[in-house]
């Protein structure tokens, strides 16, 4: 028993107590400097505004920062939404995010309608299966060699259980 679980039986018929809510909402310091390394994924430390099942750890986290670990096995969607200033010099031609899971990139996505050569952005909607402690990140890259020190303007990474196994 506990407060917001739900007993829930298996086919054979024996009951255990739940956690029906399990989703996070995390982002960033408003106009914050996060340094890329150039032509890798480069990991965005984010805060949890909302964490309902404190599965997501943030920033500060002694272990796993910056990640979500999945409480239980079943159906996950994420979303993330990266908007970036790279200043004049880098002149971008993408950036790229990515759902990393145990610590491989497994989706990918890419940004190749900029803003201008200085702006980019890139969002994104990903539903995966997950086994309970799978753990999962978000993180940038843009397509230049150079490592850099560019400006967030906005940062957003979310994830919710649609359905247990």
């Amino acid at each position: 028993p506990g407060v917001g679980k739900v007993l829930t039986s298996d086919a054979s018929g024996n009951a255990t107590w739940q956690n029906n809510k399990i989703g996070f909402v995390a982002s960033y310091d408003y106009n914050m400097f996060v340094y890329l390394n150039g032509g890798s994924f480069s990991t965005i430390p984010l805060m949890d505004s909302y964490d309902a099942g404190n599965s997501f750890n943030n920033k500060n986290a002694a272990s796993d920062p910056n990640t979500f670990i999945a409480p239980v096995s079943g159906l996950y969607s994420f979303s993330a939404y990266v908007s970036i200033y790279g200043g004049v010099v880098y002149d971008f031609t993408y950036m790229g995010a990515a759902l990393y899971i145990n610590g491989n990139a497994s989706f990918t996505h890419n940004s190749f309608g900029l803003i201008d050569a200085n702006n980019a952005s890139v969002d994104f909607n990903q539903r995966i299966h997950l086994n309970a402690g799978d753990k999962v990140s978000l993180k940038l890259r843009h397509d230049k060699t150079i490592n850099t020190t560019s400006l967030l303007n906005a940062t957003e990474f979310s994830g919710v259980l649609v359905f247990a196994d």
